[in-house]
């Protein structure tokens, strides 16, 4: 999934798998692309967000289940 924002948009990730997920940087393991984007644990029905004030493209992943990837653009 890719989702295109503007500069200073705050993005939120609602957990809907049935399951506990972690939103994380890319990439997997090491989570050092983009540390602001490091969210942690989210219980199956809650959510987490982040700001993202700098333009660029931040790829991030489900820890717990690396198959699981998306994209942030921000312009």
């Amino acid at each position: 999934n890719t989702l295109t924002v503007k500069t200073g948009t705050r993005v939120i990730w609602t957990n809907k798998t049935g399951s506990d997920i972690s939103v994380n940087s890319a990439e997997h393991p090491t989570h050092r692309l983009y540390r602001e984007l490091n969210l942690g644990h989210v219980p199956n029905g809650s959510n987490v967000s982040t700001v993202f004030d700098k333009a660029g493209t931040y790829t991030y992943h489900d820890h717990y289940n690396p198959s699981r990837t998306g994209t942030v653009v921000v312009e």
